[in-house]
Formats: structure tokens, C-alpha cells, sequence
């Protein structure tokens, strides 16, 4: 016999060995795991007595089968109306508005375009012009705008 042939049979004479008999029904052992086993069984029993139903697990409604059933709809309030107001000088550019009863001052760089706004506590007082009663300063479509200072006066 070759020895391939030699590990073969001993791999199979080892598979063919009968396992272990059971442990008999007496003696330390056995009642040890009749301990354990009938505390797992008693667990499992108190387990299942006190099983919720899923429904109460989850916080479930019970589901309507009528529609008179239904809850009724919140209403949402309408939203409330908050006037904004905006002020301009004497050449028609913005210089503060109140939105309710916030007061906010335009900040504006060198060249006049808005760069924010400031939230103040007493509005400024602007000093009366007398450009804007002139109709040249209002500002009129498809006319070109004449600003107060950038026209010779004739």
C-alpha cells in the first residue's frame, strides 16, 4: 500500500468513530443541566406573559375604519401681515426702512450700492431738502436722471 493510500484510510477510519454516547440520566452533570434548562424554560414562559402586542410596542394608533373617525385638520393661523416701509432721500435712493416695528439703516460703500443694513434703535432725522419737490429729481421712465449736482444749472 502506498502511503497516500495509508493517510487515506486513516482519515476515514477516524470519520467512521462513533461520537461520544449521551450522558445517562443521573449524576452531577445531568442535573446540572436540568437546572439550567427548566430556569430557561420558566424565563422564556414569564417572557411571553408579558409580551406586548406590537402595536403597543410602537406607540401604533388603532386604524380608523370610518371616516367620521378621523381627528379634525388643525387650522394654521394665517400668516400676519408686517408692513415694510422704505425711505429715500432727496435723489430717490434708500436710506433706512422699517420692516413692523424695526427700524433698519442702509449701509452703502463709495459708489452707492447697497453693501448691508443696520438694525437702529431711533431713526435718523434727514434734513429737508428742497430737491425733492422738484420734478427734475423724481425719477420719471425712458428720461434720463438728472441727480442733484451733476447738471449745470441753467
Amino acid at each position: 500500500m502506498s502511503a497516500k493510500l495509508r493517510l487515506l484510510e486513516r482519515k476515514m477510519a477516524r470519520q467512521e468513530q462513533a461520537q461520544a454516547p449521551a450522558p445517562e440520566g443521573h449524576g452531577l452533570g445531568a442535573a446540572i443541566e436540568k437546572i439550567i434548562a427548566d430556569e430557561v424554560e420558566r424565563r422564556v414562559a414569564e417572557a411571553m406573559q408579558e409580551r406586548k402586542p406590537i402595536r403597543q410596542m410602537f406607540n401604533a394608533p388603532k386604524p380608523y375604519t370610518d371616516f367620521e373617525q378621523l381627528p379634525p385638520v388643525a387650522k394654521t393661523r394665517p400668516p400676519k401681515n408686517i408692513g415694510v416701509q422704505v425711505f429715500r432721500d432727496g435723489a430717490g435712493l434708500m436710506r433706512w426702512l422699517t420692516v413692523g416695528d424695526v427700524k433698519f439703516e442702509i449701509q452703502r460703500d463709495g459708489a452707492d450700492r447697497i453693501v448691508g443694513m443696520r438694525q437702529v434703535d431711533e431713526s435718523p432725522v434727514l434734513p429737508a431738502l428742497d430737491i425733492a419737490v422738484k420734478t427734475e429729481a423724481r425719477y420719471n421712465p425712458g428720461v434720463p436722471r438728472k441727480l442733484y449736482g451733476n447738471t449745470p444749472e441753467v
